[in-house]
């Protein structure tokens, strides 16, 4: 007779390790989620990244999710303002879609003629490129 194996758990997981560049020290972290994209902000205690349907902000520190937007399109690519007061987002469509980080709320979208599939910011902040 023949015995069945085990089953593993099909939770879809992301092992995120941090290091330190003048350290080596590194913080390895199971985070339970797929995870996309991952940028941290300007003050180097919290991470963004895209997971799914939703745009979550991590603690560095910790590993815990902070803040969580779960109603946000399918993110492909995103990048933090380097001020800290908004990301952009793109799904491989001709949209942008520009975010306020504090809350997590989209203020506004972006149109291009082709399918964006990077985002960038100026060093002010003030101007959005994008590749497509």
């Amino acid at each position: 007779q023949q015995q069945q194996q085990p089953t593993t758990p099909t939770t879809s997981s992301t092992t995120l390790h941090i290091m330190s560049s003048r350290t080596r020290l590194q913080l390895e972290l199971s985070i339970f989620r797929e995870m996309k994209a991952p940028q941290f902000m300007p003050d180097g205690r919290q991470l963004v990244f895209a997971c799914q349907q939703s745009l979550c902000v991590l603690d560095a520190r910790t590993g815990k999710v902070v803040r969580e937007r779960k109603d946000a399109h399918t993110i492909q690519s995103l990048a933090v303002a380097p001020n800290g007061q908004q990301l952009a987002t793109t799904a491989h469509t001709t949209k942008v879609w520009l975010w306020n980080t504090a809350t997590l709320e989209c203020h506004s979208v972006l149109r291009h003629l082709k399918s964006v599939f990077r985002v960038a910011y100026s060093a002010d902040s003030s101007v959005v490129a994008t590749a497509a």
